[in-house]
This record gives C-alpha cells, structure tokens and sequence, in this order.
C-alpha cells in the first residue's frame, strides 16, 4: 500500500507544522505529502516550501490561486500518486501509528474502504476530550451498507471525509467537481457520496486516525447576510445531491422521514442565520419567497417526520409557506 495523504492549505501557519510532522512521524513510510497552498495570505506558503526543500522524496507542494476547498482536493486527488488516499486538513493532525493500523485493517479484511473515529482535542493538540461513538465493532465489514448508510446520512460523527480511507479504485477521481466550487459548507458530504456507493467491502477501524483540533478560531462568528446566503446554498445544492442517493441505497420509509426530519431543521437554523443578518427587507422577502417555491425545499418537508423536527422549525417553515414572512420575527428576533 501506498498512500497518498492529501492536505489543502489556506491560512494555517501556526497549525501547519504539526500537521505535517505527524504524519512525517508515522511508523508508516510507503508515502506521499500533497500541499496544496491554496491561495494563503500568512506564511503557510513560505512553510510548505521548507518541508518540501526537507523532504523532497516525500512531499510536494501545489501552488495556486484561491478557489476554495473543494477544488483543492480535487486537485490533490488528480496530482496523487498512491493506491491508497488519506485526506487531511491542515490544523488537523494524524494520532500515532494510524497509517499501520490502516493497513492492517485493510490487509487483514480484503477492504477497499477503511472508516475510522476521529478524537477531538483542544487547541493546543496535546489533549484528547472525547473519540468518535459509533455502533460498530473493529474490523466490521459491510457487506450490508444499509446502517453504515444511515450512520452517515442520520446517525452523525461519520460525515468528515479524513474518516474515509479510499482505495483509488473506489474515488471518483474523474469526476468533474467544478459546479461545486462554490460550495463551502459540507463538502465533506458531498465528496463521501460517491465513495461510500461504490465501495465494495467497506470495513470500520474502531481508531482515532485523526485528530480534530476544536480550533476556537475556526468557530462560526456572526454571518453577514451575504454568507448567510452562501452557507444556504452550498447545503441546499449538496442535499440536492443527496437524494439521488437515498434513493438508490432505497431507505426505508421511516428512516427516509427521520433524514428529512434532519434536513428540515438545518435549512431551519440556516433561515435564522438569514434573517437576523440581514438589514434589507426586500432582498430578505426575495429570500424567503424562493424558499416557499424551492420543490425540494417542499418536498423534504412533506416526507419528513415533523414529530423530530421540533415546533419552531415546522412554525417556520409553515409561516413561509403561507407567505406570512414578518410573523417569522417570533422565531428569530
């Protein structure tokens, strides 16, 4: 196995070292560091191109204009030389030994998708809170994807796309990505689709491979409305997305109404985002109309299971249904 761990880079200097040292640290050695610097203002250019000058035989560094974060992997994924894909963020780290348990995972199960836990630590990436908790037992394989379907889509703590080791065979390298620039929120949803449908014998590791550094920096701060918009759209175009796949993994009934249910109260906060930043009222009411006649907007709350939703978000959505956008203000304000 050779992996190939890729690591776009935008404005990390104070992370970037340890991210690059842990996996320069691994017991694993069969392979590759791809940095994509993409775009960075600090310094993280400058440090990309010390470890490359270090480690020439290991790592090399991509450098570009910004066009965000999904463009960089796809970059990364097409430059990669392995048969083995590790991605990474770059204020993240690898734990210790996590490329060895990977391959043994994978050797010892004939897997073509290894799944891991994450472990959450502070800022300083000294101290481990809490691991992942998901139901599942080491070494587990899919041959029935249906609960690793719904672990993904309802279950949570399955979403990052460092928590699928993908055997090149099974990436849609191919794939032409550039509608979805643009997107900037959940692309790591959008990019574990594909992997997750076309792997064959996926397989559950019960390891930390990754630490998340709970970065208080990288916390959401207060969205103008122009992010506020943008943070919309990017989730509305990936569960647009989304529903081909449910209903090819065809999802029961009720677990279909409990995804819905999930979605209905994200598109529920992500409207509050909105109207509270926003201080025109006719580009709000333009907003909230386009909302009333999304079709799939529409269609996830007809299938939704408005019992786990909670009352607000159904009030929500009822008001602007019904056209009465100012009543919102008691929702939001």
């Amino acid at each position: 196995m050779f992996f190939s761990i890729l690591i776009p880079v935008y404005n990390v200097q104070d992370y970037l070292r340890q991210c690059v040292d842990s996996v320069l640290a691994q017991d694993e050695q069969d392979l590759e560091i791809l940095l994509v610097d993409d775009g960075s203002q600090d310094r993280s250019g400058e440090i990309c191109d010390e470890y490359a000058g270090r480690y020439p035989e290991k790592i090399r560094v991509i450098h570009r204009e910004n066009e965000g974060l999904v463009s960089a992997r796809r970059l990364a994924l097409r430059e990669a030389k392995g048969d083995w894909f590790v991605h990474l963020d770059s204020d993240d780290m690898l734990t210790p030994r996590a490329l060895s348990a990977i391959r043994r995972a994978a050797e010892q199960t004939g897997a073509d998708l290894v799944l891991c836990k994450a472990a959450y630590g502070d800022e300083s990436g000294e101290r481990i809170e809490r691991e992942s908790d998901l139901p599942f037992g080491d070494l587990e394989v899919f041959g029935d994807k249906h609960p690793l379907y719904m672990q993904f889509l309802y279950g949570g703590q399955l979403t990052a796309i460092w928590q699928k080791i993908a055997r090149r065979d099974v990436t849609d390298i191919d794939t032409d990505y550039s509608p979805w620039y643009g997107v900037g929120i959940m692309e790591d949803h959008l990019q574990s689709l594909p992997l997750l449908d076309r792997s064959r014998r996926p397989v559950f590791l019960d390891r930390a491979v990754v630490y998340y550094r709970m970065n208080p920096s990288g916390m959401t701060k207060q969205k103008t409305f122009e992010k506020a918009l943008a943070a919309f759209a990017s989730v509305r175009t990936v569960l647009a997305e989304e529903e081909p796949y449910r209903r090819k993994w065809e999802l029961f009934t009720e677990e279909e109404r409990r995804v819905c249910a999930k979605h209905i109260k994200t598109f529920y906060r992500l409207i509050g985002d909105v109207y509270r930043s926003s201080e025109d009222r006719d580009r709000l009411y333009g907003f909230l109309r386009s909302v009333a006649e999304d079709p799939l907007i529409r269609k996830e709350f007809r299938l939704a299971d408005l019992t786990k939703t909670g009352p607000r978000a159904r009030l929500c959505f009822r008001l602007i249904f019904l056209r009465k956008y100012r009543s919102l203000r008691i929702l939001f304000q």
